[in-house]
């Protein structure tokens, strides 16, 4: 069962990065309804941000003054040098709430998305100057067949570069209207694979870049719009298309025209992408 919970950024970016391992909540007939194995989906207040959690075990308590004792600070919530009270909890629900329902202390552990590294040029993180993000996506039809770009001979995902000031949901949006001619809005989408490539000296000699691509999966049957595509005037010396392949043939064909693929690393990049989509 998949449970979606809000949070502040604060609680959510301590969840993220792996610190906070119990979510505490009231024992209420909303949350006696999840169980070990669960999912649970966190959304950012501040940003609409979503990670996807899986309940590893339920701890039930009378009070959180009881439930308190039982963990350290750290994995609560708390930093090493804060102070950790259970009265911090009676900001969100009083006692006369924690003696009607008791309380609930959710262990979860962080589910991240599958991700590919390459770093050729053993490129450390600290010696990153310059990040470029993309946001693609993965369409199903109800036919089971897989929407793909193809451009310069190369096969490749809808979706692109993401503007410093956008979102992925907004990138997707923006690339969508561009390359299908469609206005469609997307919420609360998860990666569920991510490929980085940190490139040494790239652009140009000591500018260290690093490319994260995060892939996003969609099922609609969705319907081209070619009158509205806004192209680039390298798409259209590409003979830009939009087209859909077969789930029981994708790889295959994609694997064929790598012999004649100008970018083989785009194509690739798809290819294990795709692979990856298909085992879910």
């Amino acid at each position: 069962m998949i449970h979606n919970m809000r949070l502040h950024n604060e609680p959510f970016e301590l969840i993220k990065n792996g610190t906070k391992t119990i979510e505490l909540r009231l024992n209420d007939e909303k949350r006696s309804l999840i169980k070990e194995n669960d999912i649970i989906l966190f959304e950012n207040r501040t940003n609409g941000e979503i990670i996807k959690t899986k309940v590893i075990k339920l701890h039930r308590y009378n009070s959180f003054e009881e439930l308190y004792k039982h963990f350290d600070k750290v994995s609560l919530g708390y930093n090493s040098n804060e102070e950790a009270s259970y009265k911090d909890m009676e900001k969100y629900y009083s006692k006369e709430e924690q003696d009607k329902y008791g309380v609930l202390g959710i262990e979860m552990e962080l589910i991240s998305p599958i991700t590919i590294i390459y770093n050729d040029d053993s490129v450390k993180e600290n010696e990153i100057s310059r990040v470029v993000k993309r946001a693609k996506v993965v369409i199903e039809n109800s036919n089971n067949e897989i929407l793909l770009c193809f451009c310069h001979n190369n096969y490749y995902l809808l979706g692109g570069h993401v503007d410093n000031d956008e979102s992925d949901m907004e990138c997707l949006h923006r690339e969508l209207l561009e390359e299908a001619g469609v206005d469609i809005t997307f919420n609360k989408l998860i990666p569920f694979m991510t490929i980085k490539y940190f490139i040494k000296n790239y652009p140009e000699d000591n500018i260290n870049s690093l490319y994260i691509a995060n892939y996003y999966n969609y099922k609609m049957d969705l319907l081209p719009n070619i009158a509205n595509l806004h192209l680039t005037a390298d798409e259209k010396d590409g003979n830009f298309e939009i087209q859909y392949i077969s789930k029981d043939i994708v790889i295959n064909k994609l694997n064929e025209a790598l012999e004649f693929a100008t970018r083989k690393n785009v194509v690739n990049d798809t290819i294990e992408v795709i692979k990856e989509y298909l085992k879910m």
